[in-house]
């Protein structure tokens, strides 16, 4: 989200989470299901660099 990586394992089950899987930048499909907020929960793991 942004740039910020958080540690979101709890919700992904054998690598998945719905049709998601884990690994990958799920920003767009986070934000048409959830508020940003919602994130606040989840610890900070990385950030992405340019």
């Amino acid at each position: 989200m942004n740039g910020v990586i958080f540690d979101v394992t709890t919700v992904f089950i054998n690598g998945k989470h719905f049709d998601h899987q884990a690994g990958e930048d799920l920003t767009g499909a986070f934000l048409r299901q959830h508020v940003p907020s919602a994130l606040s929960g989840y610890p900070v793991v990385g950030r992405l660099i340019d």
